[in-house]
């Protein structure tokens, strides 16, 4: 299509030339079905996405409707006759909510950059996260196999500042946590007095809005936690109806002990 406002585009470019407005329509857990409608002839849409393929995040079966954008939000699904300051021809293409990332090391980036990386104020690909976008994960997971930020305010403040492309969700990273407290004194089984200063400090990650605690048992320091410390510490969690997820300590598939 070669109208000023109406262009035929590759997949590559529907993600890149969207912008924040295929962003808005992604991030959606679901595209609402109660929207489904024809439009207005006179409305007028900051964004409009015609002909694409609809998988909306549930069993239904996909169709193929318009949609309709207003700001952030969807205001219109169905065969939209109203007009649109940018309309995008998704004719052969899937338009669905974002996909979630469980398992990602977005943190780790700026982590171990240390002062290098305020550059994500001026690399859009970095702070964008988009090669994460460009997949459609539009929400990821950081903290995870017990590494990560131990402070997660400092962490969400970062993601903030340099308006970073995706959603985030941080896992208080376990290891890192006993790696603060014990440094290279790392005990094999912690006392009571050790075992409640890791619990504070958990509790204290869960208040900040972390949404669980992962663990690295593969790892050190790890490997070092027993079955008791974990399990105390997922009562922590429990607590603020977080969630544990681990890399286990042996992915060998070995039953004898070796």
């Amino acid at each position: 299509m070669d109208s000023e406002n109406n262009t035929k585009i590759t997949r590559r470019e529907f993600i890149d030339q969207a912008g924040k407005t295929a962003t808005a329509l992604l991030v959606f857990g679901s595209i609402p079905l109660n929207a489904c409608s024809k439009g207005s002839v006179d409305m007028k849409y900051d964004t409009l996405i015609k002909g694409g393929t609809i998988y909306d995040g549930t069993f239904n079966k996909p169709f193929q409707a318009d949609i309709g954008i207003k700001k952030d939000k969807i205001v219109d699904i169905g065969i939209i006759e109203g007009r649109g300051s940018k309309i995008i021809d998704a004719t052969d293409l899937i338009v669905t909510p974002g996909f979630i990332d469980v398992h990602t090391h977005c943190d780790l980036t700026f982590k171990r950059m240390g002062k290098k990386r305020y550059l994500a104020y001026v690399m859009p690909s970095w702070k964008g996260n988009y090669n994460y976008m460009y997949q459609g994960v539009t929400t990821v997971v950081s903290g995870n196999c017990g590494y990560g930020y131990t402070d997660t305010e400092y962490w969400h403040s970062i993601v903030d500042s340099v308006k970073f492309g995706s959603n985030v969700l941080h896992l208080v990273p376990h290891g890192m946590i006993r790696e603060e407290l014990f440094e290279s004194n790392q005990p094999r089984e912690l006392s009571q007095t050790q075992l409640g200063a890791m619990k504070k400090r958990l509790a204290e990650e869960m208040e900040k809005g972390a949404i669980g605690m992962s663990t690295g048992l593969e790892y050190s320091p790890g490997y070092y936690a027993s079955t008791r410390e974990l399990i105390e510490l997922a009562k922590v969690v429990k607590q603020y109806g977080g969630i544990y997820t681990t890399h286990m300590r042996d992915e060998s598939g070995r039953t004898d002990g070796g």
